[in-house]
């Protein structure tokens, strides 16, 4: 009996020493935007404006130049309605 638990107890510990060490394998997976700002913060003040006049050019790039009259803007004002002819 008693050998019986000495190696579940072995093969307990070799398990956990094993996720342990596993664990410490895999690097940190990080959001894409706490990346960036690590980058950003890391960077000097002339090469930060660089880097954030180009996001700032990207993100007017991509807004819709012309809104589609099947989908107007929110909040946008609205053409007066046709007036009505009388005889």
């Amino acid at each position: 009996m008693m050998p019986i638990v000495l190696a579940v107890l072995v093969a307990a510990v070799v398990v956990a020493a094993g996720l342990m060490l596993s664990g410490r394998r895999r690097p940190r997976q990080e959001s894409g935007v706490e990346n960036f700002r690590r980058h950003i913060d890391a960077l000097s003040p002339e090469a930060r404006r660089a880097v954030m006049d180009r996001v700032k050019n990207n993100a007017e790039q991509s807004q819709p130049q012309q809104q589609s009259p099947l989908y107007p803007q929110r909040n946008a004002p609205q053409p007066p309605p046709p007036h009505e002819v009388l005889d």
